[in-house]
Order: structure tokens, then sequence, then C-alpha cells
């Protein structure tokens, strides 16, 4: 599996399936900081769909930390600022982070931005609840 993909990436290194499965192989085997390079090539290569993007948040912080994630989820939303999941993502580890007023932004920000009723318009709306009802500042 890992030298099927590497040599197809060494063929096509901006093909999708071979960023994207090397990233998982990496995963799997727990070696974060070895998947975030692929991961973030698909997300790249792919940047309308949800999934790679998913997976490099979550190769990032499990490598570097929450605070890599808003870092790049900030330089996301820099190039494309309707991208909703970079704004939940964001808000995630903001939360993580204690930032919670930058948290509940960008809960807000998901909610507006995303399709009602959505996986993350539900995600961003119960987070967004939960934390201003901790914080005292209603829902």
């Amino acid at each position: 599996n890992l030298t099927f993909w590497t040599r197809v990436r060494d063929r096509d290194p901006d093909g999708f399936l071979a960023n994207y499965n090397l990233g998982n192989h990496y995963r799997h085997t727990g070696q974060w900081p070895q998947a975030v390079p692929f991961y973030r090539r698909a997300a790249e290569i792919r940047t309308k769909v949800d999934y790679p993007f998913l997976r490099y948040a979550e190769a990032l912080d499990h490598a570097s930390g929450a605070q890599a994630v808003v870092d790049m989820c900030t330089q996301r939303l820099a190039r494309n600022p309707q991208f909703y999941l970079a704004s939940l993502q964001r808000g995630i580890s903001q939360e993580q982070l204690g930032h919670v007023h930058e948290a509940l932004q960008d809960y807000e920000r998901t909610v507006q931005l995303a399709p009602r009723g959505s996986g993350p318009w539900s995600e961003a709306e119960q987070r967004h609840a939960r934390l201003a009802k901790q914080q005292g500042t209603g829902g």
C-alpha cells in the first residue's frame, strides 16, 4: 500500500488520490507529522471537498497543536472567506486554547455560512449554545 501510493505520487506529485492515501497511511500508523504534508496537498488539490481539509486539520492538530490549526484556518479563510469548515475548525481549536470569544465568533460565522441543518451548521450551533451558556452570555 505505502509502496504503491509512493510510486503513484512519484509519477504524479499533484495527484489527489496518492496524496490523500499516503496521508491515510501515516494517519493509520499514528505518524501524524508525516501525514500533514500529504493531507495539505490533497486539500490544496481539492479545495471544494470537505474530507481532505478535515483530515488535514486533524493531522495538523495531532502533529503541531491547536494553534497551528487556528493559523492554517485563518490562512484558508483569507483565501476563501465562505469556506465555513475552516471557521468551524478554527472555532474548535480556539475553544481548545481557551479563547472563548474567538471561538464564539467562529461558531456564529459557521452558522451564518453553512447550509441550515447540515452537519457543520448543527455542530457549530450546538457548540455555540454550550459555550455561551457556560460563559453566561446567552445562546
